[in-house]
């Protein structure tokens, strides 16, 4: 006798996996507005914006609906700007696709830019 799909392990652990229980949304980075101030400007967040990103990010346990989450908030193109040429090519890195993160702050629409190391621990992703 088969089980139900919806009580099957991997299926449960699937669950687990998208929820958010147990995950607290925290800034992670040391930004302030002295330093890297194009970068990232994670000091203008309030907890209730980091709250509100995750709750958001988390309402739904489905993976394909937090995906769409996740694209809505980077915005993805080339780089503008290339360093100069070094001698050793091993040691210089060609990239192809600029990515900057933002994050949604409570008066929607307003996005706030932000580094990746806030923006994967604020949704609680790790890369």
């Amino acid at each position: 006798m088969r089980k139900c799909k919806k009580h099957h392990k991997c299926e449960i652990r699937k669950k687990i996996r998208y929820s958010g229980d147990g995950k607290v949304p925290r800034i992670g980075c040391i930004h302030t507005a002295g330093r890297n101030t194009a970068l990232c400007h994670a000091d203008q967040l309030t907890d209730a914006d980091i709250a509100t990103n995750a709750k958001k990010f988390y309402e739904t346990p489905s993976k394909v609906a937090q995906d769409q989450f996740i694209l809505n908030l980077l915005e993805v193109g080339e780089p503008h700007r290339r360093r100069k040429k070094v001698e050793n090519h091993d040691s210089q890195k060609t990239r192809n696709v600029e990515v900057k993160y933002t994050l949604l702050t409570e008066d929607h629409p307003r996005k706030v830019k932000v580094c990746k190391a806030t923006f994967t621990e604020v949704l609680g992703e790790h890369s």
